[in-house]
């Protein structure tokens, strides 16, 4: 059975104000960052920005002649776990975004950078985040219980 709601109209005169213009947001903010945000137990979106001249610093801290590659490193630290795990990601752009998958409940941090051989070295990184643990699971064995009114007896409630 659908249900038709009306609204009660306006009242006479009434004009609904003019919006302010919502100004263009930036596409980029010309500063180096990488941000986790959590997405759910097992995962996160890792954005992150690169400038030219903090890219020219990291490549040179490398040497000159070191052959490079630009990777997202992802650190994350499952409950109980000793050292973090580290995965490397090959990036080709300054600016994008990547969705990770992790332990329910790890620590995960992410970092953009240049790998060579066994060295890494950051552009920027993010802040340690914890991703939430899993929902409990409801019990079986719930009882169910009514709510509804409570019978009157002997005229009161």
């Amino acid at each position: 059975m659908a249900v038709h709601l009306e609204l009660p109209a306006a009242p006479a005169g009434f004009e609904t104000p003019p919006l302010a213009p919502i100004p263009a947001l930036p596409l980029v903010g010309g500063k180096d960052m990488v941000v986790l945000l959590p997405r759910g137990p097992s995962s996160a979106l890792v954005f992150w920005e690169l400038t030219a001249d903090a890219t020219a610093r990291a490549r040179a801290s490398l040497g000159p002649e070191a052959p490079s590659t630009l990777v997202l490193r992802l650190y994350a630290n499952a409950p109980g776990d000793g050292e973090p795990a580290v995965e490397d990601h090959p990036v080709t752009r300054w600016l994008g975004h990547r969705i990770i998958e992790a332990t329910a409940g790890a620590r995960v941090a992410a970092a953009v950078g240049f790998r060579a051989g066994e060295r890494f070295v950051h552009v920027a990184a993010s802040a340690a985040t914890l991703l939430p643990m899993p929902a409990p699971l409801v019990p079986t064995n719930v009882d169910l219980v009514d709510l509804g009114p409570r019978p009157v007896h002997g005229g009161r409630r």
